[in-house]
């Protein structure tokens, strides 16, 4: 296995030209201002010596972890994007905060926080190394690395959730994470890890018990749905660019109920009353990398979700998700 630099869920192509692309599209330009009204450069890190984060986000931890996450891949992305070395200074200084603070994670939900913040970090961390920014990452880059190896790795190589009778988004945040990580670190056995774990995982998540489309998160609510099918896309296009196919055509079908949910169009028999979401009708940014595989790469159909992708653009950054309307809208 030889890995490709940098690798995330854009190509290395994707990412050394997504400067260029950003001005020659309107949406990606939309996306483009969102980015950096999101990202403010007077943002200070959150990083904490301890975390500890209950079942739901409750405790210590979540909002600071996910936050400084999101905003360390935001500014990383920006300076590709920008050329703006002002926010690769900010991203690596997010990096450096956690790498020199946090000296533990545990709670009930460490292992999904540790999931979604640290595939972030670890995103901006490889969007850094193999940039004009590689200067700045060069001293962050021992301490990150000990940090991960002594504080975060235990957590996020647990195999806890494996024991679960049910396999649902904390599984693909975790194969998510320990892939980007992988790549980062250029670590076969957990590369072959990862990629030997997410189509067993893929066949138990997609139960389609009442409608084709269904998964193990349906019956629960539309937020973990998108969660879930965020973890599942992720996976398989970050690995797509390392040259492994992960995708799978159900993937196609998942996505076109879960739009059609998303607008409220509710197919007869499924699930009937269950479908619900506690947090509203929240847009979780991971539809964009379906139809940049599914219709760009492979002239495939998905009207619903096609039709649903409008009302949504441009995605944003949120947890380990986005800003995909930037990275591939019109770019496969």
């Amino acid at each position: 296995m030889t890995f490709s630099h940098p690798g995330t869920y854009m190509s290395p192509a994707m990412t050394k030209t997504l400067k260029g692309d950003s001005a020659t599209d309107a949406e990606r330009t939309k996306a483009l201002q969102r980015l950096i009204k999101d990202t403010p450069l007077t943002y200070k890190p959150q990083a904490l010596a301890v975390v500890d984060i209950g079942y739901g986000g409750t405790g210590k931890g979540h909002t600071e972890c996910t936050t400084d996450g999101a905003m360390a891949v935001s500014a990383a992305i920006l300076y590709w994007a920008t050329g703006n070395a002002a926010y690769a200074t900010m991203s690596a200084a997010i990096l450096k905060a956690w790498a020199t603070t946090n000296t533990v994670w545990r709670g009930d939900n460490a292992i999904l926080e540790a999931s979604w913040s640290v595939c972030s970090m670890a995103r901006a961390a490889e969007l850094l190394k193999y940039s004009g920014a590689s200067g700045l990452w060069a001293p962050v880059e021992r301490p990150f690395f000990a940090w991960l190896d002594k504080v975060i790795m235990p957590v996020l190589t647990s195999d806890a959730i494996w024991r679960w009778d049910t396999v649902g988004n904390w599984h693909f945040s975790q194969i998510c994470a320990r892939m980007q990580l992988a790549i980062l670190r250029e670590n076969k056995e957990e590369w072959a890890w990862c990629i030997k774990t997410y189509p067993t995982a893929l066949n138990k998540a997609l139960i389609w018990k009442a409608c084709p489309g269904e998964t193990s998160e349906v019956k629960r609510d539309l937020t973990h749905n998108q969660f879930q099918i965020g973890g599942m896309i992720q996976v398989a296009e970050m690995a797509w660019h390392q040259g492994v196919d992960l995708f799978d055509d159900r993937l196609i079908t998942v996505f076109e109920l879960q739009a059609r949910l998303m607008m409220k169009q509710i197919p007869e028999g499924l699930c009937s009353a269950d479908i619900h979401t506690p947090y509203g009708y929240w847009y979780e940014p991971v539809m964009e990398l379906a139809v940049a595989h599914f219709v760009g790469r492979k002239n495939k159909k998905m009207p619903y979700t096609e039709a649903y992708l409008p009302t949504v653009r441009p995605e944003r950054v949120t947890f380990h998700w986005g800003p995909n309307t930037l990275t591939h809208y019109k770019r496969t």
